[in-house]
């Protein structure tokens, strides 16, 4: 039998490089569009985790009046004393990294900033917080936390060059002189600020260990007694009734 008028089903080599062109192109997509999704997913557990360890640091401090010199290994305890502050200390979901803590370096550090690097670029959060360009050292991250007293350190974005005018000329202005005549210079007495007594308070610690230190606004700590310009709050801070409430009236 003539096998003349059967028809030709079989694919040619091209039509061949074609389908595995389009499986292939559809097969990137997915998965550059999967790899965004977990990308977002992985900054929004940075988010998540950073905040209980913003607020276990300001704890810290309400009670010691210092912040923790360094965090500890990830997934540990942050702990004052006995007591739990935070249960893991959290690392980066991507690289397991630590998180990068910086202080003032000293025996009691007053503040702290906490950086982080947010893999979406386009998150809102990172303009929000003015790290476009890149925040902390080298310029390295684009979100993280700061204490209530200082801001995280950002990065200036690229240098504009400005077009100076080309000046055009013009005819010289004639010289006029005038008749000299004595005059009696006017003296401006700028009247000198007053200044304010410092307020040292009890702030709060554990138990019945005060300190005795500068604050701003004692009144948002609710502080029952406020020494002017006396730095040992005459040795009162032993007594419990003599604390802050809290230590939001810090400097800042």
């Amino acid at each position: 039998m003539s096998s003349k008028g059967q028809k030709n089903t079989s694919f040619t080599f091209v039509e061949i490089l074609v389908i595995i062109s389009i499986l292939g192109a559809v097969a990137m997509g997915s998965s550059i569009g999967l790899a965004k999704q977990l990308s977002k997913a992985r900054d929004a557990e940075r988010k998540l985790l950073l905040k209980p360890l913003y607020n276990a640091l300001e704890n810290y401090y309400d009670s010691t009046l210092c912040y923790p010199a360094f965090l500890p290994s990830c997934g540990q305890k942050l702990l004052l004393r006995n007591i739990t502050l935070l249960d893991s200390v959290p690392c980066d979901p991507l690289t397991h990294l630590p998180y990068t803590y910086i202080t003032d370096n000293v025996v009691c550090n007053t503040q702290f900033k906490l950086y982080a690097k947010l893999e979406n670029k386009e998150d809102r959060d990172i303009a929000y917080l003015g790290c476009t360009y890149g925040c902390g050292p080298d310029c390295l991250y684009n979100y993280g936390f700061a204490s209530s007293n200082t801001w995280l350190e950002t990065c200036p974005g690229p240098i504009t060059p400005t077009k100076v005018p080309t000046p055009t000329p013009s005819s010289p202005t004639p010289t006029v002189t005038l008749p000299i005549t004595s005059t009696t210079p006017t003296i401006t007495l700028t009247p000198t600020p007053s200044l304010q007594p410092a307020q040292y308070v009890c702030a709060p610690g554990l138990g019945n260990d005060g300190h005795c230190t500068l604050f701003v606004y004692p009144e948002l700590s609710e502080c029952p007694i406020i020494w002017l310009d006396d730095p040992t709050c005459d040795n009162s801070c032993n007594i419990k009734a003599n604390h802050c409430k809290t230590s939001k009236g810090k400097k800042n």
